[in-house]
Parts: C-alpha cells; sequence; structure tokens
C-alpha cells in the first residue's frame, strides 16, 4: 500500500510538471451557422513565445455546447494537419491530445470546421499546444531562432521559459540543431544567469535535421538567460529554422536524477555550512519527486561530516554520512526519506576537502523509487 502511495505521489508530480508545458496558442468563438470553416485566432506569430515548438494540440470548448467536425492545421514548413473529431463537447470539455507526426514544429494556421449546438449562443473554442521540453533523457530543447539569407547577421534565440524554470533548466552542454532548411551557422552566444558570456564558433554548413556536436559549458551548471546565433540560411530565398539544446548531467541509472552539487575547500568542517545547489525548482523535471538521496565525490577526498535537506513542504531531513571519508569517484550508500515522496529544496552540507589547494566537487543523486 505504501509503495502504490508513493507511485501515485510520483504520478502527480509528473503530472504538474507536464501541465506547465502545456501553451494556450489561441482561440475562435462558433455561432450556430452549420459547420462553417473558422480560423483560430492564434497568439503571436509561428516561433514566437506566444507560439512556440509543440509536439502536440487539444482543444477545449467553454460557454455553450458545441459541434467540432474537423481541425485542419499548417506548419511552419507548409505541412497540413487534418484531425477528425466529429463528436459534440459540452463546457468545459476537451479533446485528447492530437500528436504531431516527426519532429516538433509551430504552428502557421488553424481552421475549424464546427459550429455551437446551441441556436443563438456562441461557444468558445481554444487550443492548446504541448511544448516539446524534453527530447531525450537529459537533454533539453531550450529555444529556437529563424535565420534568412542575410549574411550572417546575428539574430536573437527566443528562449522557451525564464533561466532555471523546467522548460530552460541548469545545463553542462550545449549544441544546435538545424530543420527545415540548410543553415550556414557561424557562432552561438550565450549570456549565462551569473553575467558571464560564452561565445562558440561552428563555422558550420549544417543540413536540415542534422546537428553540431556538444559543446562543453566552462565551469558548472547554469541556466542561459539570453542566446544569439551569428549564421544564415543557405537556401536562398527560404528560412532555417536553428534549434538550441541543452543537456544535463544524467550518468546516472535508469530512476536516479542528479539534483546538485558544490564546491568544498580545505576548511575546518565543523564550523562551516555549505549550501548544495540545486539545479532546478522543486518539482520540476530535473527535480523531481525522490524517495531516497545519495551523495558523491567526484575529484578529490572529501571529508563528508552531516547533510540536512529541507523539502517542498519545509519538512526537514538529516543525514549523518557514513563513512566520513570519501575518496574521489566514491559514492555514498543511499539514505531513505521517511514518509511519501517529495522534492528537494534546500541541501546543506558539513564537511571539507581533505586535501589543500584544490577543491572538491561534491553532488547529490536522487532516487525516484526504493
Amino acid at each position: 500500500m505504501k509503495q502504490m502511495f508513493i507511485g501515485f505521489i510520483a504520478f502527480l508530480a509528473s503530472a504538474m510538471c507536464f501541465a506547465e508545458h502545456e501553451k494556450l496558442l489561441g482561440q475562435v468563438v462558433l455561432g450556430d451557422q452549420d459547420f462553417s470553416r473558422r480560423v483560430i485566432h492564434l497568439h503571436g506569430i509561428c516561433g514566437s513565445v506566444q507560439n512556440p515548438y509543440v509536439d502536440a494540440l487539444k482543444f477545449e470548448v467553454q460557454n455553450n455546447v458545441a459541434d467540432i467536425n474537423q481541425v485542419n492545421v499548417e506548419l511552419e514548413d507548409g505541412t497540413l494537419r487534418s484531425f477528425p473529431i466529429n463528436r459534440k463537447f459540452n463546457p468545459g470539455m476537451q479533446t485528447p491530445w492530437f500528436a504531431m507526426r516527426g519532429v516538433s514544429r509551430c504552428v502557421n494556421k488553424i481552421e475549424i470546421i464546427g459550429d455551437s449546438a446551441n441556436q443563438g449562443n456562441q461557444a468558445m473554442l481554444k487550443v492548446y499546444g504541448r511544448v516539446a521540453v524534453q527530447v531525450a533523457r537529459g537533454e533539453f530543447f531550450l529555444g529556437q531562432a529563424f535565420l534568412a539569407d542575410q549574411d550572417f547577421s546575428r539574430v536573437p534565440i527566443l528562449l522557451h521559459g525564464m533561466c532555471g524554470s523546467p522548460q530552460n533548466p541548469y545545463i553542462t552542454a550545449i549544441k544546435l540543431q538545424v530543420e527545415g532548411n540548410r543553415a550556414d551557422i557561424n557562432q552561438i552566444e550565450l549570456h549565462l544567469e551569473n553575467g558571464e558570456i560564452q561565445k562558440v564558433n561552428f563555422n558550420q554548413v549544417l543540413n536540415p535535421g542534422t546537428s553540431t556536436a556538444w559543446v562543453d559549458l566552462r565551469g558548472e551548471a547554469r541556466c542561459v538567460k539570453r542566446a544569439s546565433v551569428v549564421g544564415d540560411s543557405a537556401d536562398q530565398g527560404r528560412q532555417a529554422s536553428v534549434r538550441l539544446l541543452g543537456r544535463v548531467d544524467v550518468d546516472l541509472n535508469e530512476g536516479e536524477y542528479y539534483l546538485g552539487r558544490t564546491l568544498m575547500n580545505r576548511e575546518d568542517y565543523s564550523k562551516h555550512e555549505i549550501p548544495i545547489r540545486v539545479l532546478g525548482q522543486c518539482g520540476s523535471p530535473h527535480n523531481p519527486f525522490v524517495t531516497a538521496l545519495r551523495f558523491e565525490v567526484l575529484n578529490n577526498v572529501a571529508d563528508v561530516n552531516f547533510v540536512a535537506v529541507v523539502m517542498g513542504d519545509k519538512s526537514k531531513r538529516e543525514f549523518v554520512v557514513q563513512p566520513s571519508r570519501m575518496q574521489p569517484g566514491q559514492e555514498s550508500r543511499w539514505y531513505d526519506l521517511p514518509g511519501q515522496a517529495g522534492c528537494v529544496e534546500k541541501l546543506v552540507v558539513i564537511g571539507d576537502g581533505a586535501n589543500t589547494g584544490t577543491p572538491t566537487l561534491l553532488r547529490i543523486v536522487g532516487k525516484m523509487f526504493r
């Protein structure tokens, strides 16, 4: 019973995270006009923050009963998708998600065939897109830019979320991916959360569906506040879409999550509380609900004495780490979190790096199930 409850909590956590990735794209008013064709008013141009890349669509009816026959969708590359529905919807009802085939794309136009089922009354129809954020385990689609054939101009990359949000997590590496048409990519410029600017030169021509190699960011994992790309479309008269992907540190077993890390200097560990930087908002895909924690030393010997954890519900957990002396590459045992699964809001460690001169990197890992 306890395991079932934990599983249910974990499911709720993933459901809440998923809901954060839904985006209202537009809406239209339906009259009782015998299945007329109406174009849904979109809240932004294709590829904008208001109309981002999505991997699925769903529709919601409000105000009155609506009779929906079919939805026709035109994507950024001109591809057409038709979704036959043929059903009446009461106010508040939603369709299931209609998945896009292939890669995620933004929407140019949506046409609805249907009407209000109540004579003389109008019904409101809203369309939602599901933002494709995590494209693979540990890989996140951070944003995109459109390049025209304008001789290597600098184009801002539209990010899908604020720095540190589930849509824009703390990352350790980036790469660029091209869709639509060929792109000649010169450079990307990243403005990171601490004010540092990192520039990466590529000088590559990429075909649609291909990407650069992963490029490691200097220093610790950080989120991107602003980004731009220098390049142009290699096909005259056509735009190329450039997607920015970020990678989080997930060289772990399935069901384990890298939650954060800290640097430990050679100091008197009994007098210092060292905050461990958590790499995501509590409950986000990169800081999910977990049931156990462990600690790893990566590069030098460390003395780890005591760890205090504040969970998302403000409850506290404390662990005495045994053995306290940890060698490079050594992992602690798993420390179970009492009660139900929860996410981590804050971590503090009491300890120090046992070697003088070189800081020791300590990281924390969470596990979803016992």
